[in-house]
């Protein structure tokens, strides 16, 4: 089996109620993934608010779904 077999999820990115990127609920969705046996995770790409994160955020998802 390949090592990159399985369903890879494109995340979506929460958001808190002034629109800052809610990592707690981050965690909490891979963490999620992870209990479903998902074969990896897309942590920035193809979801649209992709494009209206700023370098720093992006990196800190990246950052975030590596741990």
């Amino acid at each position: 089996m390949s090592a990159y077999a399985g369903a890879w999820p494109v995340m979506v990115t929460p958001y808190d109620s002034n629109l800052h990127i809610d990592y707690g609920v981050y965690r909490t969705m891979i963490a999620w993934y992870l209990t479903h046996s998902v074969g990896g995770l897309y942590a920035n790409g193809l979801s649209s608010e992709m494009y209206v994160l700023d370098e720093t955020e992006r990196l800190c998802l990246v950052s975030e779904a590596v741990k």
